[in-house]
C-alpha cells in the first residue's frame, strides 16, 4: 500500500503531462477516498485486484482530467449514473469543490459504501441517491456522467426513454475511447458528440 506522499507524487506527476493541477486538500481527500475504497474492496467487488495495483492511473487520473474540461465548459451540477465505486463522481467533486455532484446508485451495498466515503471525507458538494437512474429527477442537472455503466448508444436510448434532455459525458470502454462529451441539440432532439 502506498502512503499519502507517494500517492500525491504519482497523481501530480501524471497530471503535469496534461497541465492539470490539484491543491493539497483535494489530494488529501482523494487519498482518504482511496483508503476507504481499498478497505471496502476487501468485502465488495468495487475494483478488480488487478486495478488495485494501478488505481491512480486507471481510476483517479482517468476521472480527474475531464474535471478541467468540465470547469471550462461551465458545468457545475453533475449527476453520475451507476456510481458504484465512486468513479468518476467522487473524484470529480474532490478535484473541484464548485461542482455539485449527485451519485446515483441503485444497489444498496454500493450506495452504503458511497455514503460512508462521503461522510468520512467530510465534503458537502456530494449527495448519494440510492435509486434507479430512470427514477431520478434530473431537473437540477447540467451534465450526466457515466463510467463503466453502458455504451454511448445505450445511454442515449435510456435518456430518450426517460425524457432526459441533458448533455452527458461517458467513459466508453466498449469503443476504446477514454472520454466523450455528447451535447444535447434541442433543434434535432438528439445528441452530438463534441469531444
Amino acid at each position: 500500500m502506498i502512503d499519502k506522499r507517494e500517492f500525491s507524487k504519482k497523481i501530480i506527476s501524471s497530471l503535469k503531462r496534461v497541465n492539470v493541477s490539484l491543491d493539497e486538500e483535494s489530494l488529501s481527500n482523494m487519498y482518504e477516498f482511496r483508503s476507504i475504497l481499498l478497505k471496502w474492496n476487501k468485502t465488495m467487488n468495487l475494483v478488480s485486484f488487478k486495478d488495485e495495483v494501478n488505481l491512480e492511473e486507471k481510476h483517479f487520473i482517468d476521472s480527474i482530467i475531464p474535471a478541467e474540461f468540465l470547469r471550462k465548459k461551465k458545468y457545475s451540477k453533475i449527476s453520475d449514473i451507476g456510481s458504484g465505486n465512486g468513479f468518476p463522481g467522487i473524484v470529480i467533486a474532490l478535484a473541484d469543490k464548485t461542482f455539485n455532484v449527485n451519485l446515483i446508485e441503485h444497489r444498496q451495498k454500493k450506495a452504503a459504501f458511497l455514503r460512508e466515503a462521503v461522510r468520512k471525507i467530510g465534503v458537502l458538494n456530494i449527495k448519494v441517491f440510492c435509486t434507479d437512474a430512470s427514477l431520478f429527477d434530473y431537473a437540477d442537472t447540467d451534465l450526466i456522467t457515466c463510467r463503466g455503466f453502458k455504451d454511448a448508444k445505450t445511454v442515449m436510448g435510456l435518456l430518450t426513454k426517460w425524457g432526459v434532455k441533458k448533455d452527458f459525458m461517458i467513459w466508453d470502454k466498449h469503443t476504446g475511447v477514454r472520454v466523450s462529451l455528447y451535447v444535447y441539440n434541442e433543434q434535432c432532439s438528439t445528441w452530438n458528440i463534441e469531444v
